[in-house]
């Protein structure tokens, strides 16, 4: 009986303690990510005499996706600053820093994958492949979102993996938009 008593005291101290981890939010030491904002409509100028009438609304959204990819290059950018080389520390603060980059990158590509390309007429193109935009937005999407739970599960091997990719996923955006013919 004795021996009934000890293990269901062993079982409450190990519970007990796990459960209000996770219902305090030590679980994974990362926040939730938050809900990104809605893109900013972009405001499409009236042409300018001599000009077709779509030009300028499709300068106006290649712009503003163009800043959006400079935008994602500037975080990797700066979080490669911070964190130069594929380390991964066990700190709160690197997994907190991490979380930040990760949730802000998400959220500006989904705004980019938001954005929408003007009503024009088809013969004035977009001089960005969506299609191929779309593709590398939603698949840099998906390795930021794998790099996250790396980081919140403490995987040093996955971290490294998205670390060592994550280039060629931001490289893929931007092929999209400076090279629209993929050549």
């Amino acid at each position: 009986m004795l021996k009934y008593v000890l293990t269901a005291a062993a079982i409450v101290a190990v519970t007990i303690p796990v459960v209000l981890i996770f219902a305090l939010g030590g679980g994974s030491g990362l926040p939730d990510p938050p809900e990104c904002p809605a893109p900013t409509p972009i405001p499409y100028p009236t042409p300018l005499a001599g000009f077709e009438t779509g030009q300028a609304p499709l300068a106006a959204y290649h712009r503003a996706v163009v800043e959006g990819v400079q935008h994602l290059t500037d975080l990797r950018d700066s979080f490669r600053k911070q964190y130069p080389t594929d380390t991964f520390f066990r700190e709160n603060t690197f997994r907190s820093d991490y979380a930040t980059y990760a949730d802000d990158s998400t959220c500006t590509a989904q705004q980019l994958l938001q954005t929408q390309l003007p009503n024009v007429p088809a013969t004035q193109g977009a001089q960005i492949d969506t299609s191929r935009l779309t593709n590398a937005l939603n698949a840099f999407i998906l390795s930021m979102q794998s790099g996250r739970d790396a980081v919140a599960s403490r995987n040093v091997t996955k971290y490294h993996d998205w670390y060592n990719d994550i280039n060629n996923k931001v490289q893929a955006i931007r092929d999209a938009v400076a090279n629209p013919s993929g050549r």
